[in-house]
């Protein structure tokens, strides 16, 4: 080992940046990486256990909460509140929703508290700078209109292997009551618990470590959670343009206006799907997709004439590799349960062709 004169006093001091024992010197401080990788590997560990609380919260809450309602069914149909087989879809519907935002909010709002993470940071709520804010939206609705071509083109590929990804079906509610709040649900409870979580408590808290690091996993995470691989693209690309915005506006809300009209627009065609017939809904959906990429376009070219630097990264402020920061996070034993499950159950939404 190469070793150089201690200018402080006598001995040497190993050139290398390492914490060892030095005979005649003792122990040289630490390297600054060393208390990033222990605050990365802490962080890993519980935002992991966070996620593992949240799927076992998603797996066993619904078939609590339905085995309650079956339970007592009969006693509702009694007392008036369940009158007849329509009325079982609203509360069918209250039940998701509830499990919707237990297990979204309960296991982070507890990591946001164990991290010891003020709410300023875990939803940085300022007022988003208008002249980014407004142009994001159009900008992550035209990804969204890209992205949205993923799922074909991930579909040719494992048809390749002879299988091919399928997506849950959520088909809306025909009890007025019940569509009412699975619109409120989509359209408004979505993108409010969903950024809170994924842009505001996880990507906060993993800023620490540099801002690609923090957009790349927290978008990663965001990914897997839909747990199956048609989402999965679409969901990764829409996590770093939702979450690129929210860093360069600081603030939370432009995340949760593009979430509302990504989620608005979806849920207009749910509307209108049973009153169209197929071709005008076809002719309506690619008009649309057209404006919104043209729209896209124009805001990127105002966005970049107006601002500078715009659609690049901050420097890092972690000192760790950019590789060793992904293996200490990824290979964590909370996070390495936390990919096995999830590719459990993206493995789950296969078919044979």
């Amino acid at each position: 080992m190469l070793q150089q004169p201690n200018r402080l006093g006598g001995g040497f001091v190993p050139e290398q940046k390492e914490y060892v024992y030095i005979p005649g010197v003792g122990f040289p401080p630490a390297p600054k990486v060393a208390p990033q990788i222990i605050a990365l590997k802490r962080t890993a560990i519980l935002l992991g256990t966070s996620l593992l609380f949240y799927l076992i919260i998603s797996m066993l809450l619904p078939v609590v909460l339905y085995g309650l309602a079956q339970r007592f069914m009969y006693r509702l149909m009694v007392g008036g509140v369940v009158s007849s087989g329509i009325s079982l879809e609203f509360v069918s519907e209250l039940i998701s929703t509830v499990c919707y935002l237990v297990q979204f909010l309960v296991p982070f709002c507890v990591y946001c508290a164990v991290m010891h993470m003020p709410s300023a940071v875990a939803f940085p709520s300022r007022i988003p700078d208008s002249s980014i804010a407004l142009p994001a939206v159009p900008i992550a609705l035209g990804v969204s209109v890209i992205a949205g071509t993923s799922v074909g083109v991930v579909q040719q590929v494992f048809q390749q292997f002879g299988v091919v990804p399928v997506a849950p079906d959520y088909a809306p509610p025909g009890n007025m009551a019940a569509f009412v709040l699975y619109a409120v649900q989509l359209a408004v409870f979505a993108p409010l618990v969903e950024e809170f979580v994924f842009r505001g408590a996880i990507m906060q808290s993993l800023r620490q470590f540099g801002d690609t690091f923090a957009l790349v996993i927290s978008s990663l995470i965001f990914a897997m959670l839909h747990m199956n691989m048609v989402q999965f693209p679409y969901a990764f690309l829409m996590g770093l343009t939702i979450g690129y915005f929210v860093l360069r506006t600081s603030s939370i809300w432009t995340g949760i206006f593009i979430h509302m009209a990504n989620n608005g627009i979806s849920l207009v065609f749910t509307i209108v799907d049973p009153v169209l017939d197929d071709s005008t809904y076809i002719l309506l959906y690619y008009i649309l997709n057209a404006i919104l990429l043209l729209a896209a376009l124009l805001c990127a070219v105002f966005m970049l004439r107006s601002h500078r630097n715009m659609f690049t990264m901050s420097k890092q402020g972690s000192v760790i590799q950019e590789k060793i920061k992904y293996r200490v996070f990824l290979l964590c034993v909370p996070m390495l349960a936390v990919i096995v499950l999830c590719g459990y159950y993206i493995l789950q939404n296969f078919q044979k062709v």
